[in-house]
């Protein structure tokens, strides 16, 4: 970069000399960066693990390997940024020429330029968890197979041989890879699986010493291990995925319901065919039709058809539904019962009644009006007690064998008449 001269009374100079340089060297990548073959657009993620991406400009150069100084391949690159501001980060994501790349390497900290190496993700680590959810995330494989020196005569061998070293960034999902897990690679035509040693998961390499979870590239030791056909899922390149299958099934699957009436859905869940219990929730395609709680209890409020589906709240990928078709005519019924129910009093006898109003088969707390229907027996032959809302006595004070005393049970628009028989006591 040519020099540049300040006048002798300068404040910027004398003020801060450092920042004039830095001023300066902007200047020049300003004037000149596009200057060159190496520019391009690519894409890059606007902050760490957002899963967005946004194009910036950048000088794409050959890689140098930092310990020997020879040029690194193809799947190595080194990107210079225009801005002296601009903050790329360890393990920061890439895309471009259909590939997604990885940094493994910046160079960010008290200098001017600021420049990444990347390194183009090879392959893909795709698991799933306990619940079944599935994960997966672009990775970089290293190129050899590496083996045990006491291992390389060995002939016909009985387990399989060789670990690599895996790179890919240090994210939410990845944090949960664990010691011993296991990944497949390759074409579907010839899979091969590789095991996370015990302790091979590095992901303690912070980029802030004192700060634990400031690591941003994971690096994952692994060893050869075997395809299992039974269960690994070999199709979609997942290790372990029969291992932690879930079925789930909702019952009733169809529901033909009037308004108003209540239906309590049940549900199964089973894990690699055992039982198990898990947390459900319950939604409905439309509440102005159906309603659920979150228990599945199932309300008719309009005429029309709904879904209702049942999923894991672990794994909204475990799902099942059930069809209710709902009529537009209401169903509700109102029944007054009495209790008890039989109807001869005995002379010098009293017996207390209950009467409640029953919407649906459901008691209700309506209060009642207890009077006597007609005249047709004496007053002097019985005594009628009114013992609250819901409940009266007779008594039989003397036998009537002509007309049975009729007592009106009376709440709202609902009505029901209690014939009384006053029999003599022999």
């Amino acid at each position: 970069m040519p020099y540049r001269y300040f006048a002798s009374g300068s404040d910027i100079y004398f003020k801060n000399a450092k920042e004039s340089w830095r001023i300066g060297f902007q200047a020049q990548l300003d004037k000149m960066f596009y200057d060159a073959s190496s520019v391009y657009t690519i894409q890059e993620e606007t902050s760490f693990n957002s899963g967005s991406w946004v194009y910036v400009d950048v000088r794409i150069n050959q890689a140098i390997d930092r310990q020997t100084g020879v040029k690194l391949g193809n799947d190595f690159r080194t990107l210079l940024f225009k801005d002296l501001d601009h903050s790329s980060g360890l393990g920061r994501k890439y895309y471009f020429d259909d590939n997604t790349w990885v940094a493994t390497n910046i160079d960010e900290y008290k200098g001017l330029a600021k420049t990444s190496v990347i390194r183009r993700c090879n392959a893909t680590l795709r698991w799933v968890d306990k619940n079944g959810n599935s994960f997966s995330e672009p990775c970089a494989i290293d190129y050899e197979l590496n083996r045990a020196r006491d291992e390389i005569g060995a002939k016909n061998p009985i387990t399989p041989q060789g670990y690599v070293d895996v790179y890919c960034q240090l994210n939410d999902d990845t944090k949960l890879i664990k010691g011993n897990q296991r990944f497949l690679f390759g074409p579907v035509e010839n899979r091969v699986a590789f095991q996370v040693f015990g302790n091979g998961v590095r992901n303690f390499l912070n980029e802030e010493t004192g700060d634990d979870s400031s690591c941003a590239l994971l690096v994952l030791t692994m060893g050869a291990n075997y395809v299992n056909e039974d269960s690994d899922d070999v199709t979609n390149g997942i290790a372990d995925y029969n291992r932690n299958l879930y079925t789930l099934s909702i019952s009733p699957s169809a529901i033909s319901a009037d308004v108003g009436d209540i239906y309590e859905l049940t549900h199964s869940i089973l894990w690699n065919g055992d039982p198990v219990s898990k947390t459900m929730s319950y939604i409905t395609s439309s509440s102005e039709i159906a309603t659920v709680s979150g228990s599945g209890l199932v309300t008719m409020v309009a005429s029309g058809s709904v879904t209702i589906t049942g999923c894991m709240v672990d794994n909204i990928t475990v799902y099942d539904t059930s069809t209710v078709v709902v009529s537009g005519s209401t169903s509700t019924t109102y029944e007054v019962r009495v209790s008890p129910t039989s109807n001869l009093l005995l002379q010098g006898d009293t017996q207390t009644y209950s009467v409640y109003l029953y919407t649906d088969g459901v008691q209700q707390a309506d209060a009642f009006v207890f009077t006597v229907a007609d005249a047709n027996v004496p007053v002097d032959r019985y005594t009628l007690t009114v013992l609250g809302d819901n409940s009266f006595s007779v008594e039989n004070a003397k036998f009537y064998l002509e007309n049975p005393l009729s007592i009106t049970c009376t709440s709202g628009s609902q009505t029901k008449d209690v014939d009384i028989y006053l029999r003599g006591g022999w």
